[in-house]
């Protein structure tokens, strides 16, 4: 089913196909991947099926690397008893008590570590402020669980969270989701923010994640609430998977109605990443409604439609299967197609991918939903679960085909 093109409004779409999930048979198998020096074993199956989970001891402890900050200069105050280690394993210092540390880099590119003396230069690049089991500390007025290390980059610092990834999610869910919202939605969440972290890992780099929008926002210890815990315990270890890796688990605020498949919006197909209905959008009768400035449309036009010259017109000529814009055609010259037909949408101010246009000049555009369109829908997903489903069917619903399963660190 696919949603009527618009101009300035969407028809309704109602839900396509029985939602309830029929049991599938069991399908399981395990695959091992390298990850640093590392190996996590995915043990995998079909959602809606029993899990095949990892057998034995409990799993290890798999940690994540988080990129907190970039700076000239660090405060980090462990409060717990912890030890500063370079990258080699040497000790550098021990600390039975709370201790503030104030980095910097010295003109070597080095890190440095204030003293009352001065700064005293440690001649090398990167420092672990490693805590004891259950141990924290505080930067830029946040507590966070784990290790903090300090890594030197030319004259600036990059500061890091190295945690359980189970602790990370902790602090992830509560700022990607309300916690007030029902459980299932909560457990979902926490799937595809374990699952991205995972399919993060990144052996050549400083850091795996960042805590910012630009990956999935993360707080530590000073942003957990019990529910987002219950959460995220309650799914302890559960990746989405596709074909023995980790998934992409790209997610957004709300659909607009009818979610966009990653092919519309970035190119390149992803089987288990396509256009269907979203029943629970919160917006899909509900516009948006924003009166572009001429300078913000002729600085888009310059940047995706050079050869248009000063803006007169724009109107959309075609749309995908899920109602977004395929073509948009500048003075009636000039279109832009593909994947910059989102990026020009948000250079324009556009709230999500699903536009159309109630003026053209002044340019007035309206739409539906929030964020890119692609994946799970977080209004969706709330419906889902105020509608009676479980997390998992929420999850097969969005990411159709993938399999879910419990990771475990090889010894």
């Amino acid at each position: 089913m696919k949603p009527a093109a618009f101009n300035s409004s969407i028809n309704s779409v109602q839900l396509e196909g029985n939602v309830g999930f029929s049991r599938l048979e069991l399908m399981a198998h395990c695959m091992m991947r390298n990850v640093w020096t590392r190996v996590v074993l995915i043990c995998c199956a079909l959602l809606g099926a029993s899990l095949v989970l990892a057998q034995g001891n409990a799993a290890r402890p798999l940690v994540i690397r988080v990129l907190l900050s970039t700076q000239s200069k660090a405060v980090v105050t462990v409060a717990t008893p912890h030890s500063a280690v370079y990258s080699d394993g040497t000790v550098f210092t021990q600390s039975d008590a709370a201790l503030e540390w104030r980095f910097s880099t010295t003109p070597s590119g080095k890190i440095g570590v204030e003293t009352a003396q001065g700064v005293y230069d440690t001649g090398r690049q990167m420092l672990t402020l490693q805590t004891q089991q259950d141990g924290y500390f505080q930067f830029a007025g946040r507590i966070y669980r784990g290790s903090s290390v300090v890594v030197a980059q030319g004259n600036t610092l990059q500061v890091l969270n190295a945690l359980d990834l189970e602790e990370y999610v902790r602090g992830v869910l509560p700022r990607e989701m309300p916690s007030g919202w029902p459980d299932e939605a909560l457990k979902a969440q926490a799937v595809i923010a374990r699952t991205y972290a995972v399919s993060r890992l990144n052996p050549n780099g400083t850091y795996d994640v960042c805590a910012s929008e630009q990956c999935q926002v993360y707080e530590g210890a000073s942003a957990e609430t019990p529910r987002g815990n219950g959460a995220s315990e309650a799914t302890r270890g559960e990746i989405l998977s596709w074909q023995g890796r980790a998934a992409q688990t790209f997610f957004h605020a709300d659909s607009g109605g009818y979610t966009a498949s990653s092919a519309e919006i970035w190119g390149g197909s992803v089987p288990y990443l396509q256009a269907r209905a979203d029943p629970g959008s919160r917006t899909s009768a509900e516009p948006w409604r924003i009166a572009v400035s001429s300078a913000t449309i002729q600085n888009a036009v310059n940047r995706f439609a050079p050869r248009a010259g000063a803006y007169k017109s724009m109107s959309i000529t075609s749309r995908t299967a899920s109602g977004r814009p395929a073509a948009i055609l500048i003075n009636g010259a000039v279109s832009i197609t593909g994947t910059n037909v989102y990026a020009f949408a948000r250079a324009i101010g556009a709230k999500s991918s699903l536009i159309g246009l109630a003026s053209s000049n002044p340019l007035v555009i309206v739409g539906y939903g929030n964020g890119h369109g692609v994946g799970l829908s977080q209004y969706g997903a709330r419906w889902f679960a105020q509608s009676g489903y479980a997390y998992k069917q929420i999850l097969s619903y969005y990411y159709s085909g993938v399999s879910i399963g419990q990771y475990e660190v090889a010894p």
